[in-house]
């Protein structure tokens, strides 16, 4: 993990994406797409965790912040931004 002091730097990131799959207009075969051609490349090392259901994604988040990425980012609606959002403040507090 990045030190806080350290500029950042995608390129050396663990970076983590949190999808909900359920989310929106359910085009997460395209975003998955888009995210493995744009954004993996980029990163140090990429992992895309995907919830089947909005419920799935308290414990989802949880088990992410705990495993050390240096970039988390949630991929879905306002429900999926802010469930990752908040459980992820608590989980690293």
């Amino acid at each position: 993990m990045q030190h806080k002091t350290d500029g950042f730097d995608l390129a050396s990131a663990k970076v983590c994406v949190v999808m909900n799959r359920g989310s929106g207009k359910k085009k997460h075969v395209e975003l998955r797409e888009m995210l493995n051609e744009r954004l993996a490349p980029a990163c140090g090392s990429f992992e895309l965790r995907e919830s089947r259901k909005g419920s799935d994604l308290p414990a989802l988040a949880r088990k992410v912040a705990t495993e050390g990425f240096d970039l988390v980012i949630a991929a879905g609606g306002d429900g999926t931004q802010s469930a990752v959002a908040g459980l992820w403040l608590i989980a690293t507090s």
